[in-house]
């Protein structure tokens, strides 16, 4: 199976690197949520994770939709396709608005996904790379860090277990209270929105969806099921 994950920037603000943070510190839980926070490392480190309300292969078709994650993820203007393939490598521009009078933040990152199908899991890493495809814009601030991972994993045909993992260096001069009003709400509201946007999509990646059940029935050692509206097999 192949399938390429976009970054939830805004949980940047608010999620940890996986090979770098380990001291978590409980910071919020709302929602079946809790958010952590780790100081140890050069770059504050944060993570989200709790089994949200959608089915794995569903989750994944989302992500796929590069272009059409403006609809769903917080503050994010404007989301594009710089290079390579949507199902197994792909560096992505991402411009996110903050409030004036702060300058709106942008990222190229590149995104690669690892599948355990038989275990019915999904890694994504990510980090921020330089290409003269997407090249500073004037009035944006380049961030000049943008690292880390999202899991998620298969639990019934309407649960999987989530965690975002992310380092993140914003660039240029930010107030704390702007960090803050990010880091006490970002991940909430991006796992809310992309767990809307599931259920408000639903059959619209019939196709996606139908040909990785497949793969993933050819090797899983543990059994699964799909709503079938996930398919197209039955009326919303």
């Amino acid at each position: 199976m192949r399938f390429a994950a976009p970054l939830l920037l805004v949980l940047a603000l608010l999620a940890p690197a996986r090979a770098h943070a380990d001291n978590w510190e409980l910071q919020y839980t709302q929602d079946g949520l809790s958010v952590y926070r780790d100081d140890s490392g050069p770059l504050p480190s944060f993570k989200a994770e709790g089994v949200i309300d959608a089915n794995l292969f569903d989750l994944m078709a989302v992500l796929a939709d590069i272009p059409r994650r403006t609809e769903w993820m917080h503050d994010l203007k404007q989301s594009r396709i710089v290079d390579g393939d949507v199902e197994s490598k792909v560096v992505m521009y991402e411009e996110y608005g903050l409030p004036w009078p702060l300058q709106n933040r942008d990222s190229v990152v590149e995104s690669t996904i690892h599948a355990d199908l038989e275990k019915l899991e999904v890694a994504v890493d990510y980090h921020e790379v330089v290409t003269n495809k997407a090249p500073v814009r004037v009035g944006i601030v380049r961030m000049p860090a943008v690292r880390g991972s999202m899991n998620f994993r298969y639990i019934d045909k309407n649960r999987s277990q989530a965690q975002v993992i992310i380092r993140l260096d914003v660039g240029g001069a930010l107030p704390t209270w702007a960090v803050k009003k990010f880091v006490k709400q970002a991940p909430v509201k991006t796992i809310e929105g992309l767990v809307r946007q599931v259920g408000a999509t639903q059959g619209r990646y019939a196709e996606f969806v139908r040909r990785h059940v497949g793969d993933a029935k050819a090797v899983a050692k543990v059994p699964f099921e799909v709503d079938p509206r996930s398919m197209g097999d039955a009326p919303k």
